[in-house]
């Protein structure tokens, strides 16, 4: 009871500094951050051009020539589809961490300290060519994985699948366009690096299992899933909806985002429902990895046996051989 009158406390004192603010303030900031470029949509459009392009050599001419003729049109485009996503988010996780250690700031996600002055000081956050690149990047590829998603076969899991990379773009472009690049970069950053493992383990799948190769990157993304989106990620979103307002108590006007919170409180809020969502998806896959991992232990079935954390695809029209085809 003590704890819930202290929260109603603190949060009548939030709104309070929202509502009254000095007499002097520094100049109304302009809600789009004053780093973003006229030109940027059109590097969006070409590394989305690229990756889309990559994925389609890689499908049509480069793997079929590398793979077993005998092979199935359909397992075909699962190995090269599992290969471009590999090789793509191997490259992000090695940008993103060259990008952090670039950076002036740095944060501790396992601490208990605050770890709201080096997201928001100063703010908007300046861009470095590498953060740049980094972000626009990350934007095209979820464009293109979203034009992907809708022309190819759908899955069973379909709207889930529309659903996080329509929340992803959000979230990118929202973050970019409104300063909050640091919280961006991280959140990006802690969704990449689990990916890699996810996708060898489906590439070393369809190729046969590859020595338990499947199994293995299967644990070390089962592991470094649990650790990235339900562990830090919770942290930073912790960091976003209530450190912001506790520092706002301790020193209401310590940069211009204080100065000025009652403006930027509808992207904190949109910010903090897009990621809410996406700890939303990210539970129930991780309860699909348990399940997986439960009839690894205790049913009849290991997990290269299990295959593909997400469904089939619906139409299993194309199951002839490659070597069939005209």
């Amino acid at each position: 009871m003590g704890a819930f009158v202290e929260l109603l406390e603190r949060t009548a004192s939030v709104l309070s500094i929202l509502t009254e603010r000095p007499k002097e303030l520094p100049p109304v900031p302009r809600l789009i951050s004053p780093h973003v470029r006229g030109g940027d949509i059109y590097t969006v459009v070409l590394v989305t051009t690229i990756l889309l392009m990559v994925r389609l050599a890689l499908d049509v001419s480069l793997l079929p020539a590398l793979l077993p003729k005998t092979m199935r049109r359909s397992q075909q485009r699962k190995v090269s589809e599992n290969v471009f996503y590999t090789i793509f988010y191997l490259s992000t996780t090695i940008l993103g961490y060259v990008v952090y250690i670039r950076e002036p700031w740095s944060l501790n996600l396992f601490s208990n300290e605050p770890q709201v002055l080096p997201l928001f000081s100063p703010f908007p956050a300046p861009l470095s060519p590498l953060m740049r690149m980094y972000f626009l990047t990350e934007l095209g590829f979820y464009v293109g994985a979203l034009l992907f998603l809708i022309v190819d076969e759908h899955r069973k899991d379909f709207p889930i699948m529309v659903l996080h990379h329509v929340v992803s773009i959000c979230l990118v472009i929202g973050s970019y366009l409104g300063g909050w690049v640091r919280f961006g970069a991280i959140v990006l950053a802690l969704h990449d690096v689990g990916d890699v493992f996810l996708y060898a383990a489906k590439a070393a799948h369809n190729l046969g299992g590859c020595y338990g190769a499947d199994t293995g990157s299967f644990v070390l993304f089962a592991v470094t899933f649990y650790v990235t989106r339900l562990l830090c990620l919770p942290r930073i979103l912790y960091t976003l909806c209530f450190e912001t307002f506790g520092h706002l108590l301790e020193d209401p006007d310590f940069n211009s985002w204080a100065a000025y919170s009652h403006l930027y409180l509808p992207q904190l809020l949109g910010f903090g429902v897009g990621l809410n969502i996406l700890l939303l998806l990210h539970c129930y896959w991780f309860c699909l990895v348990l399940r997986m991992i439960h009839r690894q232990l205790f049913g009849d079935k290991s997990i290269s046996e299990q295959g593909d954390v997400r469904s089939d695809s619906e139409s299993e029209s194309d199951e002839e051989p490659a070597a069939h085809e005209d």
